[in-house]
């Protein structure tokens, strides 16, 4: 097995799961003749003994559920964003903001972007609040992920934090898109 060490991470690859650690700074009770027992992070299957040694893998990753996304609807730039905005114009349009590193995020994503798939007229996108500046993620009031909000124009109308089951998530997210287009005249 191969075992590279550094100040800010540790990568174990063997021909068996992977260990993948992190550490800000070498423990107090480090030294070259006799490593320190790090704590886990979180076990990944193995990726193969190639895998560059500097390589950092979001859980999702390792785990194999995640492949980079290309979806149209991520926003992962400001530039993005404003431009998801001005599409959206003054109409309703839902942005979900979420993380990379978040499991309920990449749980929910899927499911939810096939809930609101149903309504063709109703733009939306997922924001990787990893990926766009603070002040978005500030201009969106962001505490706790995933938070699925409802928009008309530039004024938060509803938001749902996600913290529940999937089940549960869902039917709400169609009562509240029901609820803010009667509330504001919109039909969907």
């Amino acid at each position: 097995h191969t075992t590279v060490k550094s100040t800010a991470f540790t990568f174990v690859s063997v021909r068996q799961p992977a260990v993948v650690s992190f550490w800000r700074s070498p423990p107090p009770s480090y030294s070259a003749s006799r490593p320190a027992v790090l704590p886990i992070a979180y076990k990944a299957p193995f990726v193969g003994s190639l895998l560059p040694a500097r390589t950092l893998l979001t859980p999702a990753q390792a785990l194999g559920s995640e492949s980079p996304d290309t979806s149209p609807n991520l926003v992962d730039s400001e530039e993005a964003f404003d431009a998801g905005m001005y599409a959206a114009g003054d109409g309703l349009h839902v942005i979900a903001w979420v993380a990379s590193w978040c499991r309920k995020c990449i749980y929910l994503k899927p499911k939810l972007k096939a809930v609101l798939d149903e309504y063709q007229d109703l733009p939306y996108m997922f924001v990787n609040v990893n990926a766009v500046p603070s002040s978005i993620v500030k201009k969106g009031n962001i505490k706790n992920l995933p938070t699925i909000q409802i928009w008309k124009g530039d004024e938060i109308k509803a938001q749902i934090i996600a913290a529940e089951k999937t089940t549960i998530v869902l039917p709400k997210v169609r009562d509240l898109l029901k609820e803010v287009s009667e509330e504001v005249g919109i039909p969907l």
